[in-house]
């Protein structure tokens, strides 16, 4: 399942490169095997000179090389020993950045690519989307999915090491061999069978309250005015705190679980080992004999007892962390969005001018898994530089009639046209002809500049507009107040600027690509009389000149709108038309 999962993530390029490492492995447990088995002829020789002379390997190499006397023999072999091993270790630091340089940088890359999923899903989704999930998915879980690829990779990399020496083992003496394998294996298969599935479990413990923690934490700062006000900090730490220590007991789990076999492990490999040595000895046999193969053996341990804990940690880090494998795997295979381009599409609406209406024809939608339509067969007509505004009870769908217009919520039946042209045949072009002002302006935290010309390079940025449009909703002469102008900090969500302030600069941002239409949900209703009255005073401004569709609860907010309609039971009403 892990595997499967994995080769859908990893694109073509990326399977090739892990292809290009487990090589590397595979060379580099060559390398440590090569270590280990010189060994044996070095340790062989002190022990009996004479076998320089009486083994045909050994004489061959002494006579190869023109060697006067067993030291010479010695010297070439603690030379090679030394060439060898620092080989080894430049190659396997070779191998060990190529593997985090892999994660690394494709770890970036699919938090990068999860973003853009995120951001290509359909505005439904974000009606019962949690901030928090979205969060420790795009950062947390793909995260943990890399770490999981170098887990795997790194428990290959023991693997191939673990084979090699237990080939070279197998040759030095079999049935010790054979042994000291079949204890490891059973160790580590016992271990993955008893701590599997609490691993898993804690895995999932630890995203879903580092999820809450997020959730608690963007709380915290989003509202830290009302809580503050409302002197509430400590219900907020205190639910922090609370899910903090749910994710701290599902860490310490893991890090038990994992650790816990490796005294298991070395203790059988050592007693195995040991006892073999024990068995042979009560047998009668000479220790001098085997004083060769058991320093090879006690080295092969040396490297092969901390192997298999390190490979047992490994196989533990991925049953912790397939959770979010899970998780990123499921969100990566999301159906429902639309394909993701950052160039622009068609041009059918975008060349060409408003000159007659838009029309919202014959609309059914209902939200999701809602028990019923809020809206059946409902139509409106815009008529080209009129003002339309939209009334009507808390809970009647104003604002899903905007959502419809705007293309954020798609109906199940009936469609939005642009003089006669169906809407959802150029998206992009359909949103170039709108100005969009809500109930609450979306700050970035940076220059005022910055937030007119929302979503531009700096460098592409006219400040003769921008001004402009200052000038248009009535906030230049404040702006120009300011010791930096334009280039003034507004602070995170606009905490420098007034409520008045920030809707004006909401409707010059709206203003700055010079939409055909302009929308005003609700953009007033937050506001005080005297603010709302200097607000739409702005607005009114445009009378004629942009098409204009404004929901108000207040009657005497859209007192000089040419058309009003009510939305009341599913049904979208005219209410009343301004004479000519």
């Amino acid at each position: 399942m892990v595997l499967k999962q994995l080769t859908y993530l990893l694109d073509r390029k990326q399977k090739f490169r892990v292809g290009i490492l487990l090589i590397m492995m595979i060379i580099g447990a060559l390398f440590e095997t090569m270590g280990v088995s010189l060994i044996i002829p070095f340790i062989s020789v002190i022990m009996n000179p004479d076998m320089i002379h009486t083994n045909k390997y050994l004489a061959y190499v002494y006579q190869s090389f023109h060697l006067q006397s067993e030291n010479q023999f010695m010297i070439v072999i603690v030379l090679v020993l030394i060439l060898t091993y620092l080989v080894k270790n430049l190659f396997l630091l070779l191998l060990y950045y190529v593997q985090a340089r892999f994660v690394t940088n494709n770890q970036f890359r699919m938090s990068r690519d999860l973003l853009i999923n995120f951001m290509s899903r359909p505005y439904e989704y974000y009606l019962n989307a949690s901030t928090g999930d979205i969060i420790r998915i795009v950062q947390w879980d793909v995260g943990n999915v890399f770490m999981l690829i170098n887990n795997m990779l790194l428990f290959l990399s023991e693997l191939f090491v673990l084979i090699a020496l237990v080939v070279l083992l197998l040759v030095v003496n079999l049935s010790m061999t054979i042994s000291i394998s079949a204890l490891l294996g059973a160790t580590l298969i016992l271990s993955k069978t008893l701590f599997k599935k609490h691993l898993e479990h804690a895995g999932e413990q630890s995203q879903k309250y580092s999820s809450v923690m997020n959730k608690w934490l963007l709380q915290s700062v989003d509202g830290i005015k009302e809580i503050k006000v409302c002197n509430k900090e400590h219900k907020f730490v205190q639910q922090y705190q609370k899910s903090g220590y749910q994710f701290a007991k599902a860490q310490r789990k893991n890090s038990i679980l994992s650790q816990s076999p490796r005294l298991l492990i070395e203790t059988i490999s050592m007693c195995g080992m040991l006892g073999f040595i024990a068995f042979l000895l009560l047998q009668g046999r000479n220790i001098e004999t085997m004083f060769a193969q058991l320093t090879a053996f006690a080295m092969a341990a040396v490297r092969l007892m901390p192997s298999a804990n390190r490979m047992n940690t490994y196989l533990n880090a991925i049953s912790f962390l397939k959770p979010s494998l899970n998780t990123v795997y499921e969100n990566i295979q999301y159906q429902d969005i639309k394909s993701y381009h950052y160039e622009e599409a068609s041009h059918e609406i975008k060349n060409r001018d408003l000159k007659q209406e838009i029309a919202i024809e014959h609309i059914q939608y209902a939200y999701p898994n809602a028990p019923r339509d809020i809206f059946q067969d409902a139509s409106m007509v815009i008529p080209v530089g009129k003002s339309v505004a939209v009334i009507g009870a808390s809970g009647a769908g104003k604002t899903t009639v905007i959502d419809i217009l705007l293309g954020l919520l798609q109906p199940q039946k009936g469609k939005i046209t642009f003089d006669g042209i169906d809407v959802a045949e150029d998206y992009q072009g359909w949103l170039s002809k709108i100005g969009y002002i809500p109930q609450t302006i979306f700050m970035l935290d940076g220059s005022i500049k910055d937030n007119i010309a929302f979503g531009l390079d700096d460098n592409l940025v006219d400040e003769d507009r921008v001004w402009q449009v200052l000038e248009d909703a009535q906030l230049a002469e404040h702006i120009r107040s300011l010791p930096e102008g334009i280039h003034t900090q507004i602070g995170e969500k606009g905490v420098r600027l007034s409520g008045g302030q920030r809707q004006r600069l909401g409707i010059a941002r709206a203003l700055y690509h010079n939409p055909e239409v302009l929308v005003f949900d609700e953009a007033t209703s937050a506001l005080d009389n005297e603010t709302e009255a200097a607000i739409m005073e702005s607005i009114n401004r445009f009378q004629g000149e942009k098409t204009m569709v404004i929901i108000a609860h207040r009657l005497g907010t859209i007192q000089d709108c040419d058309y009003i309609y009510k939305v009341e039971d599913g049904k979208i009403r005219l209410e009343r038309q301004k004479s000519e």
